[in-house]
């Protein structure tokens, strides 16, 4: 989670738009552990490697062929201390590669990293809007500074607050606070 913390830092432009994580949520549900989310990873790993093998139909036949093995049924006669000596070997083989795994784990953390697709498509709208905006400021400037009929520092004065109207302003941080919420009901207001 942390590195998703650190890429949308990262992504951060100096613009209204801001990436806030996705609030924690209070579970008792196994999945919520960190061990049990690598292990998720790596068994969605696997799967993935072996479906995109299965696709060959050499490495598919080669995986099915290791499926079906004489350690596939337990003997029930057998002694609970063979069992247990033997169970190890019941494993099927895996053939995927750790440096498969590793590179498709790369291939998740460069998915994670990127910024969501309509946060993009909003600040290029917001950029292209801005662009517009100081173009047609540019040509009220340029109109201005061609009149004749105007002294050069009545003209530099309605430049400047053509420009100061047109540019963006930050948005001010209200007592402080990071993060603003919503009020909710009639408790809402300003609590500074």
């Amino acid at each position: 989670m942390t590195s998703k913390l650190q890429a949308a830092k990262a992504s951060k432009v100096d613009d209204d738009f801001d990436i806030v994580p996705a609030p924690v949520t209070d579970s008792d549900s196994p999945s919520s552990d960190d061990s049990d989310e690598d292990d998720d990873i790596d068994s969605t790993v696997e799967m993935l490697d072996c479906a995109k093998k299965m696709l060959m139909k050499k490495h598919g036949e080669h995986i099915l062929d290791e499926i079906y093995n004489k350690y596939m049924f337990h003997d029930e006669e057998l002694h609970k201390w063979f069992m247990d000596e033997e169970k190890r070997h019941y494993q099927p083989i895996k053939s995927v590669s750790i440096e498969e795994i590793a590179a498709l784990r790369k291939q998740f953390k460069e998915i994670d990293a990127m910024p969501a697709k309509k946060v993009a498509e909003a600040k290029a709208r917001k950029k292209q809007a801005v662009h517009r905006q100081l173009e047609k400021v540019r040509k009220k400037a340029n109109s201005i500074s061609d009149q004749t009929d105007i002294s050069d520092q009545s003209k530099r004065k309605m430049i400047e607050q053509l420009y100061e109207k047109a540019t963006p302003k930050k948005p001010k941080k209200e007592c402080g606070s990071k993060e603003v919420y919503p009020s909710q009901g009639w408790q809402g207001g300003n609590s500074c």
